[in-house]
């Protein structure tokens, strides 16, 4: 159902659909929040509700999807922290583009997780250090990080977004090797 001109809310009755694999609500007009019954799709391997007008937090529930491999929230609204989500399948992470706050939970990098898309929130604190080293891709731009720890054990890592942080020299220096960082300017 993507790229319609949908409006309004998405029901919770979608959490009745319990064999979907697939839900793509992306580039529509959602609003209101996600709802937690979406918890309840144990077969989802792929949810995409980006570019949308949703608000309220990232529900917990979300956790729930044990078979999850790729998660996209990007260009909505939504705000708060970013929960714990014990996916221990998700190769795929994008909450771009919200306003989203607080620190990046270590409960996020998942064993396998290939790409990591946080940027542009409000998101504050330290970098873990304890990133898997399927970790191909990381945009953390455009937030308020303050700190950046050496990341080039990460031998797959080719792509590093760092822009518009709060990192020092001390920060970047280590992780110039890397290769595709970006890591100009710093607030």
């Amino acid at each position: 159902l993507d790229s319609n001109q949908l409006t309004g809310s998405i029901p919770s009755s979608i959490g009745n659909l319990s064999v979907l694999q697939y839900l793509f609500l992306f580039n529509n007009q959602l609003s209101g929040s996600i709802p937690n019954s979406i918890g309840n799709l144990l077969a989802l391997e792929n949810l995409g509700l980006s570019n949308n007008q949703l608000s309220g937090t990232i529900p917990s529930q979300l956790g729930n999807l044990s078979a999850l491999m790729q998660l996209n929230l990007s260009s909505n609204q939504l705000s708060g922290s970013i929960p714990n989500l014990p996916l221990f399948n998700l190769q795929g992470l994008n909450l771009s583009n919200n306003r989203l706050t607080g620190d990046l939970p270590a409960g996020i990098l998942m064993p396998i997780i290939i790409t990591i898309d946080l940027s542009n929130n409000q998101l504050t604190g330290a970098i873990p250090s304890n990133f898997p080293t399927t970790l191909i891709a990381l945009n953390i731009q455009g937030n308020y990080f303050s700190v950046l720890p050496n990341l080039t054990n990460l031998t797959n890592l080719t792509s590093l977004d760092v822009r518009n942080n709060y990192f020092t020299f001390e920060d970047l220096e280590p992780n110039v090797g890397i290769p595709s960082i970006l890591y100009n300017s710093q607030q």
